[in-house]
């Protein structure tokens, strides 16, 4: 299928989930598309040494025009939601095809964070470190070899009480230098000075409410000139476009 870039008109034949493909507007533009194509509940489903086979799924996540689908978060997501069709297991385990494991255990290792009896409920994804092997230099991931190299250590929020209290309430931690943080503060202080500036705006036009009402809203003849108005209506706008350019 992959050479020929589609499904062959025989397997098409064999699987009725292929002929959703016949009703789509686009190969970019259609909704999920699931066909089971070995079952591996079922007995019958073995191969020429009479050896069970295992589950075969074919999967077409939905695609949407403008919509960015290339990525391997929305692939597991849309796994996640067709699960109940292929076998409704609590657990996924997602290995990429270029990785492997020392560890015959790491499976079992992980379900014992799931099924912790305390803390179980607030854990939804389980993560091991990764180490890559044959780094150069230059490698993007060469500055990973020199933290697999290091030994563990305990981290603040262990060892003291000031910091682990902060991080329960989740309070932000500012306490070394960045380039962030400096542009951070002086985005919040340019924001700060920009309610200061509406502030005073506001004040500055309750203080000339008297000249507002002289030039719009008085029908006497202390009002202010129609001239007056056109004028100053007239160098205020020249004002405030020279301002904005």
């Amino acid at each position: 299928m992959t050479r020929l870039g589609k499904v062959p008109a025989h397997r098409r034949k064999e699987h009725k989930g292929f002929d959703e493909w016949d009703f789509v507007l686009s190969r970019h533009h259609h909704p999920s598309i699931l066909q089971i194509l070995i079952d591996g509940r079922d007995p019958n489903a073995i191969d020429i040494e009479g050896k069970a086979l295992p589950t075969l799924v074919y999967l077409a996540r939905e695609k949407r025009p403008h919509i960015h689908h290339n990525f391997k978060a929305g692939s597991l997501n849309a796994l996640i939601r067709v699960s109940s069709r292929i076998n409704n297991a609590p657990f996924i385990l997602n290995v990429d095809c270029d990785m492997y494991s020392n560890n015959s255990k790491a499976i079992r290792d992980a379900h014992c964070f799931f099924l912790d009896e305390g803390n179980g409920h607030e854990i939804a994804y389980v993560q091991y470190p990764q180490a890559f092997d044959n780094l150069t230099e230059n490698e993007i991931y060469g500055s990973l070899r020199v933290l697999m190299k290091s030994a563990f250590a305990i981290t603040g929020k262990v060892a003291d009480d000031d910091v682990h209290r902060r991080d329960e309430q989740e309070i932000m931690v500012f306490g070394t230098w960045s380039p962030m943080f400096t542009v951070l503060a002086a985005l919040a202080l340019f924001h700060l000075l920009g309610l200061i500036a509406i502030l005073l705006c506001y004040v500055l036009v309750f203080t000339n409410l008297p000249i507002y009402q002289g030039m719009f809203f008085r029908k006497d003849s202390g009002k202010i000139p129609a001239s007056v108005t056109l004028q100053s209506v007239a160098f205020a706008l020249l004002a405030s476009t020279l301002a904005i350019y």
